[in-house]
């Protein structure tokens, strides 16, 4: 599966922002859920163990951005995505979710 979005600086000027990035797929609830991270990585509790371990970013104006997940031999899909951007510090600067339609 490929997500694709493009990632916008909302920053007044020309100001560069710069973090980590993370792009989380999950199936519908079950026990254990089922889940998929971009990149590879352990999800806690719909989050990130480590938000380092994300992919690292440094935006001016906007940056396209291409997560591929590898669904394996699962034969169910994702339900929804969940795109987090982490700042240098770990602070949470953008949390959105969004519903997969197949």
């Amino acid at each position: 599966m490929l997500v694709s979005f493009k990632l916008v600086n909302l920053q007044p000027g020309d100001s560069t922002v710069g973090g980590f990035l993370h792009i989380l797929a999950r199936g519908k609830p079950s026990d254990p859920p089922k889940e998929w991270a971009y990149p590879k990585g352990k999800v806690v509790n719909g989050f990130p163990e480590n938000y380092r371990s994300g992919q690292v970013f440094t935006i001016q104006r906007f940056k396209p951005i291409q997560g591929r997940f590898n669904l394996g031999q699962s034969l169910e899909s994702p339900s929804s995505v969940r795109v987090l951007i982490y700042d240098q510090s770990g602070a949470i600067i953008l949390q959105k979710d969004f519903e997969v339609s197949s």
